[in-house]
């Protein structure tokens, strides 16, 4: 998701979105954007010169739709991370009572 995130603000060049993915091989990544290029969602410039000098950024037409999709998509995740955060903390209290518990019967069998 960062990749597409990153692409919410500026363009982004061929060597940032590998470095925001590096479990993505870079075939991989280029048929993935070459894809979404396919499909108007993003758009390429070769901005070579003695360098090479790929760019990606969304489409201007796509660009409103997919930046309020991502902004869904982060509030979601968001709200996941935040209800997984509270249910370990509830586990987390639950054995702490569970193992003082344990400790305290063992004891009180010791004696």
């Amino acid at each position: 998701m960062s990749s597409a995130t990153e692409l919410q603000s500026a363009p982004v060049r061929l060597g940032r979105l590998a470095r925001l993915i590096p479990s993505a091989s870079k075939k991989v990544l280029t048929e993935n954007l070459r894809e979404l290029e396919a499909g108007g969602i993003v758009v390429r410039r070769d901005l070579s010169g003695t360098v090479r000098h790929i760019e990606y950024d969304f489409s201007e037409a796509m660009r409103p739709a997919m930046i309020s999709i991502l902004d869904c998509l982060v509030g979601l995740g968001d709200f996941h991370l935040s209800e997984a955060t509270e249910h370990s903390e509830l586990v987390c209290a639950s054995l702490h009572v569970a193992e003082k518990s344990a400790v305290g019967r063992k004891r009180r069998a010791e004696k």
